[in-house]
């Protein structure tokens, strides 16, 4: 399994496995990645704690080695960012 809490079979070429595994075993970074909530990548609330996200909505998510920070509209995750 990739990814835990799936299921159903999951697929992946040997290149992309090889890539998993490069990001597995590297040190968490420190950058904090924001995300829209109609990002495919955006499991707030369904994998990751917090309320999850509608798709259609304009809220952004702020994550920190994986962790959500916080989210809200692109201008207050700013904000909060510049501030923290």
């Amino acid at each position: 399994r990739f990814v835990s809490g799936f299921q159903g079979e999951q697929f992946a070429t040997p290149e992309a496995v090889a890539g998993i595994r490069a990001v597995r075993n590297a040190p968490d970074p420190d950058e904090i990645i924001v995300l829209a909530a109609a990002d495919p990548l955006n499991l707030t609330g369904i994998i990751t704690p917090g309320t999850r996200l509608s798709p259609q909505s304009t809220t952004v998510t702020a994550y920190k080695s994986g962790v959500p920070l916080f989210s809200g509209d692109l201008g207050e995750v700013r904000s909060r960012l510049q501030k923290a």
